[in-house]
Parts: structure tokens; sequence; C-alpha cells
């Protein structure tokens, strides 16, 4: 696979890898923008995530979280971070457990 640059770039090849859903984050949890559905943070994982900073701006800065629930769906949620970084997507952050996974060689 070639070395993907911009975030709809990646967003298609999350899609191509069955990260289908669109997720927006709100208040208490997460929203399924496809089916309407809702999530609450100890019903969903992020398995991955990528960081963008655009070449034209430093304030053009995202993150694209790659995200699995309980139920089935799987999908992405993107935000800013920084000084634009999304008060909802903090908060559910913020609530989600974490796991840390160790590799060993």
């Amino acid at each position: 696979m070639s070395v993907l640059a911009t975030l709809s770039e990646v967003i298609d090849q999350a899609v191509d890898d069955g990260y289908a859903s669109t997720f927006l984050a709100e208040r208490g949890g997460l929203r399924c923008v496809e089916t309407g559905e809702r999530f609450r943070p100890e019903q969903t994982h992020i398995v991955r995530h990528e960081r963008f900073e655009g070449h034209s701006s430093q304030d053009d800065q995202e993150v694209l979280y790659y995200i699995e629930t309980s139920t089935g769906p799987r999908g992405t949620l993107a935000d800013a971070y920084g000084t634009y970084a999304s008060e909802a997507v903090a908060e559910f952050l913020g609530s989600m457990r974490v796991e840390q996974k160790y590799l060993t060689n």
C-alpha cells in the first residue's frame, strides 16, 4: 500500500477496510451518522488513530480515530486538535476507558 497523505484518502482507505460508519461526538457519547444509533463510551473502543498536519497552514491539524462498537458498527471520528479541537470529542475521549497493549519482540 502506498503512503496516504490526506485525511480524505485515509478515510477512503478506512471505508475499504470496513470502517464505513461516520461517528459524531454528542453529549454523552457518539452517534452513527448513517443509522442514528448512539453509543456510550463503554460501548466503543478506539483501535487506531492518525494525525494530519496541513501543508499550507499550521492551523490545519486533524486527528482521525478508528472506532469499533460493541454492537457491530465500525467507523471513524474526525476532529481538529489543538486550539480548534471539539469540546464534545474531548469529553467523549476523556470518559473512555483506556487499554494499553504492550508489544513484545
